[in-house]
């Protein structure tokens, strides 16, 4: 089903470019962006966001969550209507499975194909922690220690970050801490579904086909669902609403408010693999001379050192893109 939202609040949407995407309820939180080292891996970082802002959903959403809505989208549509109120403007398409229609992929090798189909599973990203950094990285430099060069030689970001290494399945994408996830509600909605009963979850992803394709799956609603479906090896039926753009100048990705958000190194690893950073970034400086970022990008003489005090790079940069030599020890 195709809807059109003409007069949204705009508290809740897909952050979407090169990089990755986010999940943004007010503030982005859940971000999912590729590691950029020719594989298939990706990164996650879940960023602080209150309870109280992720309850507004649960408000908004006074539905009846054991109906099998399949080809009554527009039903299901009045039921979640206060939802869309919370998105920004633009087209959506709203549709239901009801868990029985599967994901097939298919994979050629030679002049053979394979078919099979897709397994799924939740990921919880790596919570970020502002108030730990030194923590952190101390813990970093312990495990490099115990451990040589052989974990995480992508550094602090693959030690920090939750990383997903998967073309053959689907994940979802959780936007609230694994902590937050209460066993018993956990165990209600499991019996439940012994029991007969499919109650279903909310996604959200976002669409640009041209460039970028599909998003990361966001979970809006069902935490606790997908929980209890995992633990019964059963496919939940699943309401998603796809986000779609159609040109690249609608795409929204805010670095400025990821910087005050994620660990530096995590921010500087985005600086380093931003395809439009280039043309991007010395507007973004030159809109904004308070921005969050001037701290992690390098400008004018630049210096950096290892944590042994001895440098580690110089040189001269322009809104990060170096000028003449740069020195690397």
């Amino acid at each position: 089903m195709d809807i059109q939202v003409s007069d949204g609040f705009n508290v809740i949407s897909i952050g979407y470019n090169s990089l990755g995407s986010y999940y943004r309820l007010k503030r982005p939180v859940s971000l999912l962006w590729y590691d950029c080292a020719g594989s298939v891996g990706q990164y996650l970082s879940l960023v602080p966001s209150s309870s109280e802002e992720r309850e507004v959903l649960q408000r908004r959403i006074n539905a009846n969550l054991f109906e099998d809505f399949t080809g009554r989208e527009e039903e299901l549509y009045e039921i979640l209507r206060p939802l869309f109120r919370l998105f920004q403007n633009g087209p959506y398409t709203l549709t239901f499975n009801n868990g029985t229609v599967k994901r097939i992929a298919q994979v050629s090798s030679g002049t053979e194909t394979r078919s099979y189909e897709m397994k799924w599973y939740v990921v919880y990203p790596e919570p970020v922690d502002l108030s730990k950094i030194d923590e952190i990285k101390e813990k970093y430099r312990q495990f490099r220690r115990n451990n040589g060069l052989e974990h995480y030689g992508d550094g602090l970001v693959g030690y920090s970050s939750t990383s997903v290494y998967d073309w053959d399945n689907s994940f979802y994408i959780a936007t609230r801490p694994q902590s937050e996830i209460d066993p018993q509600r956990v165990a209600f909605f499991k019996e439940k579904i012994e029991q007969g009963e499919r109650p279903f979850v909310i996604m959200m992803c976002a669409f640009y086909g041209p460039e970028y394709d599909y998003s990361g799956d966001f979970i809006l609603d069902g935490h606790h669902k997908l929980e209890a479906y995992m633990k019964l090896n059963i496919d939940p039926p699943m309401a998603t609403i796809t986000r779609s753009f159609n040109s690249a100048e609608e795409l929204e990705f805010n670095m400025e408010s990821l910087g005050s958000l994620l660990y530096p190194w995590q921010i500087r690893h985005l600086l380093d693999n931003w395809d439009e950073k280039d043309e991007e970034l010395p507007k973004l400086m030159e809109k904004n001379p308070q921005s969050r970022l001037r701290a992690f990008v390098r400008h004018g003489d630049h210096k950096e050192y290892h944590d042994n005090g001895k440098i580690k790079l110089k040189g001269s940069f322009n809104y990060d893109q170096p000028e003449g030599l740069i020195f690397e020890y």
